[in-house]
């Protein structure tokens, strides 16, 4: 090799590489590790000297992905609204978009009579039924 040329070699770790001049006088012996290492000859004459390992490679967290208009995230997946409340499991609740340990019962749904409902939608008070003719009255 020249001065400035690079040579890649792989081998196994249990292979230690030995550098030599052109009479095969030994100027170095490289011991194999795991990964990338690389080895910088500054003198045939003088001992070689090992570069400096590559910096770490950090992992980036992946971004959460983004759900439809018909779907929450739940546990970092897209979820159905309509599954939802059946995702995570028996003895799990879905909380803060994360199913935890526990069940909660859920709250009854109170059920309005559609005339109920229709009066209440015309401003009449609980209990009172609405039409055209009457407005607000108790419903006969």
């Amino acid at each position: 090799m020249n001065d400035g040329e690079d040579l890649t070699l792989d081998t196994f770790l249990t292979h230690p590489w030995m550098i030599a001049d052109g009479p095969g006088n030994c100027i170095e012996i490289v011991m194999p590790h795991a990964g990338a290492r690389g080895v910088t000859l500054t003198n045939p004459g003088a001992a070689a000297t090992p570069a400096p390992p590559p910096p770490p490679v950090e992992k980036k967290k992946a971004a959460a992905p983004k759900c439809r208009s018909r779907s929450v995230l739940i546990d970092g997946k897209c979820v159905l609204k309509r599954d939802a409340a059946t995702y995570c499991g028996p003895g799990y609740r879905l909380q803060g978009g994360k199913c935890v340990h526990g069940y909660v019962a859920p709250k009854p749904q109170i059920r309005f009579p559609t005339w109920q409902l229709k009066g209440r939608k015309h401003g009449c008070p609980p209990g009172l039924a609405w039409n055209a003719q009457e407005g607000c009255h108790e419903n006969d």
